[in-house]
């Protein structure tokens, strides 16, 4: 795939970003369906180009070269994984260990603490197991019916309203569908691919050399959204719960959802404060020398 290959250049590294490997068939219509989950055999098939195409470096590598103003090693590339989820630790770590690649797996700490999901993945899960239901959101009526095209819709939309405007809370959305969807918690945590790491397994993610553990936020909100007081709550309860129970200090964090209007000066500002060194985006793009640490660039690998 020529893609894959025009990632890697001269004195540039690559962050790619993973959210999820699956072992077994994805069985659902809905769930997943924007592939935030790869299967293992395609993980296997990226890790292979990245192997034949660059040489793999660890995120402290990338600030100790950016700091000093070095450049990256040709061809260079990190691997990341978002959110915390079971599969990084059961499948993706077993490999990369293999592949002897370092990693780093940036942590909603809400999620590892109380094995919940984002407000997305519940909505999915409501979607995929009910028909022909309609919402009055903030935004106006919105509904789908059966079929598969309509429900993707319905769900494209609620995306793009919540990711990008502060007006919408993603918990009242998520209240909203629930409702009327007669969610059932029990039948959601038999999913999965919605199943967190816990603390014993970022634990022993740190003894390996060869990850790194990073922040997430805790309730896994857009950042720029929240009110200052709020969004001081979120990164230090999210940064007190990590480091209370891994050796090493947090030092890196991701911004969640990672586009353009979800970080501005007064988070990075707020991370520098805490000892954060880096962080990356969701914007597409590679980086060197010269690229902000608090705005690294990221390719999703889908």
């Amino acid at each position: 795939m020529n893609k894959i290959k025009s990632y890697f250049k001269k004195k540039t590294c690559a962050i790619f970003l993973f959210h999820g490997v699956y072992e077994s068939t994805n069985k659902y219509n809905i769930i997943n369906y924007t592939n935030k989950h790869i299967d293992v055999t395609k993980f296997f098939y990226y890790l292979n180009k990245f192997k034949n195409y660059g040489q793999n470096i660890s995120i402290d590598d990338l600030v100790y070269l950016n700091k000093n103003k070095l450049d990256f090693p040709d061809n260079s590339f990190i691997i990341s994984f978002d959110d915390g989820f079971k599969n990084n630790y059961n499948i993706a770590s077993k490999i990369l260990e293999d592949y002897n690649f370092s990693s780093i797996f940036y942590l909603t700490s809400k999620f590892i603490y109380e094995g919940t999901s984002s407000w997305i993945d519940y909505i999915e899960y409501c979607v995929e197991y009910s028909d022909n239901l309609n919402f009055d959101f903030p935004w106006g009526n919105q509904s789908y019916s059966k079929t598969k095209i309509s429900k993707i819709n319905f769900l494209n939309k609620i995306r793009k309203k919540v990711k990008t405007s502060s007006k919408y809370d993603q918990n009242e959305i998520l209240d909203i569908v629930q409702k009327k969807a007669k969610f059932d918690i029990n039948k959601f945590n038999q999913v999965k691919l919605f199943k967190k790491m816990s603390l014993q397994n970022i634990k022993s993610l740190e003894k390996n050399n060869l990850f790194t553990l990073g922040g997430h936020s805790h309730n896994h909100k857009i950042l720029t959204h929240l009110n200052k007081k709020d969004l001081i709550k979120d990164i230090d309860r999210c940064l007190y719960l990590l480091n209370s129970n891994l050796k090493n200090k947090i030092k890196h964090f991701s911004y969640p959802e990672g586009l353009k209007n979800c970080f501005s000066n007064e988070v990075i500002n707020l991370l520098k404060k805490r000892g954060i060194v880096s962080s990356p985006t969701a914007i597409t793009g590679t980086n060197n020398k010269k690229t902000d640490l608090f705005r690294l660039n990221r390719l999703s690998c889908i």
